[in-house]
This record gives C-alpha cells, sequence and structure tokens, in this order.
C-alpha cells in the first residue's frame, strides 16, 4: 500500500494551475468541524489537507478560519440554507445524509454520504450531488475518489503520468473505469 504521504504529491502534480492556501488542519478545527457536522473525517482527507500545497484549489478549508467562506463548515451552511421546490412544498435542497468536502464549483458538490459508513474501515462513500438532481455514488471511499480525480486531470502520456502510473504500481487505488487509461 502506498505511504499516505504519496497521494499529497500526486493531487500536486494532478491539479495545475496557481497554488491556493488555507492555515493547516489543526487537532482542534478537525474536532470542531467533526461536531459540527455530527461525522468523523477521513483521514485521507486530513493528510491530504496537511501536506498537498494545492488542496485548496478543490477542497474546503479544514484549518482554524472557520469565517472563510471556503471553510467546510461554511460551504455546508451555505447549502443547508437553500431551498428548492418539489411536489409543491420547499424542502432543503441538500439531503440531511451529505457532507460536502470540495468547493462546489457551479453547484457541483462532492460529498461524504453519512448514511454509507464502513464500520471496518470508517470511510464514507463520496456521492455527487448538485441541487435539482438526486445524488449518486461516484466512489467507495477517499482514497479512490482521489484516485480519480488525479487520473481525470492527469494527461494519458508524459511526466505527469509517468508519475502517477509509477505510484499507482504501489497500490494507489484507481476506479475501474479508469484502470483502462494507463499508458
Amino acid at each position: 500500500m502506498n505511504a499516505p504521504s504519496n497521494l499529497p504529491m500526486l493531487f500536486d502534480l494532478a491539479v495545475g494551475g496557481v497554488r491556493r492556501t488555507y492555515p493547516a488542519p489543526t487537532p482542534q478545527s478537525v474536532e470542531r468541524i467533526e461536531s459540527h457536522l455530527g461525522c468523523a473525517l477521513p483521514l485521507g482527507l486530513i493528510d491530504l489537507a496537511t501536506h498537498a500545497v494545492k488542496f485548496a484549489s478543490w477542497f474546503s478549508s479544514l484549518g482554524e478560519d472557520v469565517q472563510s467562506p471556503d471553510h467546510i463548515i461554511r460551504v455546508n451552511a451555505s447549502y443547508k440554507r437553500r431551498r428548492m421546490r418539489r411536489h409543491r412544498r420547499w424542502v432543503h435542497a441538500k439531503p440531511r445524509n451529505l457532507v460536502v468536502i470540495n468547493l462546489g464549483f457551479d453547484r457541483d458538490c462532492d460529498c461524504l454520504n453519512l448514511d454509507t459508513r464502513n464500520v471496518a474501515t470508517g470511510e464514507y462513500e463520496i456521492w455527487y450531488w448538485t441541487p435539482n438532481l438526486d445524488p449518486v455514488p461516484i466512489a467507495r471511499d477517499f482514497r479512490t475518489y482521489v484516485s480519480s480525480l488525479i487520473l481525470g486531470w492527469t494527461p494519458h502520456r508524459g511526466p505527469k503520468r509517468d508519475a502517477f502510473n509509477a505510484a499507482h504500481g504501489d497500490g494507489l487505488v484507481a476506479p475501474a473505469w479508469a484502470k483502462s487509461n494507463k499508458s
């Protein structure tokens, strides 16, 4: 299995663009988030937030910056306040069992589904959700989810893909659809 530090390195290689930063998560900030959201955050998410330089390019903050609109508590609060009409009545737009973990660009949200906790691993399935559509599962756990992001952002050939393939052979989990894309 990969050392936990490989995923942040691969994430940084794959994410292009400018480096954005948040304050690193602390034990106190993680405890506050978990208490507020009512779930344990995946260890892989905390590790990525701690070690990936470009974490802020995709994910919500897990640090002490709770007042930031990009903080995981604020992102989820924003979606919790949104309501919509469904079957002639107003309902919350975001299902209560989903916790948004990314920044939700264009209202495309990747979420922990709190109803799918694996007791053996403590992991949650990752589901895609956007207002007005039913949520759908996209990954069985956080590691598979990040692996699929990396594969989607990495060209099929070249140095970025070579680095990914070198680490992938050591146990990085790739979803079934992505395995055929290896060069």
